[in-house]
């Protein structure tokens, strides 16, 4: 690991995670107290206008994550492939789509068990998009560092929404035999 800069930075990431998810939780503990004893006062009416304004976690009929967590694996794999081959365009145009779903998610209100999976994906899957499109024309661009930091921001996005036993990997095939990612 002395030698390994790319462990020192999925571990840093992982650290990071852990704290921001931590602090999350207890910033959390601390609203539901607040709106606990706000609900428990004589402001009961003031309480349900203003909890009437904020956005409430969509209904699982409403919104099938599975749906959207598949779209994003297709386009997972497909960019891969698009950046095996260099393909610029092809790279961006992946990396909107995958921006797409995820922002589709984050916007959601999901929370499932208890834990807040449109929040993970908004500070956890879309920072990460948005710092590999960052990185795209730059002399510090690594197609294969940003990636693989990706696939690893998804399994821990994964483990934090308690669903530790989806794990992504880079792909070993073509999703696909009858499209070209060469540019």
């Amino acid at each position: 690991m002395k030698n390994n800069p790319l462990l020192w930075v999925i571990t840093a990431l992982l650290a990071a995670s852990t704290v921001y998810l931590f602090l999350e939780i207890n910033h959390l503990r601390e609203e539901n107290k607040s709106c606990s004893e706000k609900c428990n006062s004589a402001q009961t009416d003031s309480f349900l206008t203003t909890a009437d304004t904020i956005a409430k976690p969509i209904d699982e009929d409403e919104i099938e994550l599975v749906h959207y967590m598949t779209r994003i694996q297709v386009f997972h794999n497909k960019l891969y492939f698009a950046g095996m081959e260099n393909n610029i365009k092809l790279i961006e145009f992946y990396l909107h789509e995958i921006e797409e779903e995820m922002e589709t998610i984050a916007e959601a209100g999901i929370i499932d068990d208890e834990v807040h999976i449109s929040d993970n994906m908004k500070n956890l899957g879309l920072e990460q998009i948005h710092s590999f499109q960052k990185t795209l024309g730059t002399p510090e661009y690594n197609f294969k560092k940003s990636y693989d930091l990706l696939t690893v921001t998804c399994n821990t996005c994964h483990t934090a929404s308690k669903h530790e036993f989806i794990k992504i990997k880079t792909p070993t095939s073509l999703p696909f035999s009858n499209q070209e990612f060469k540019p």
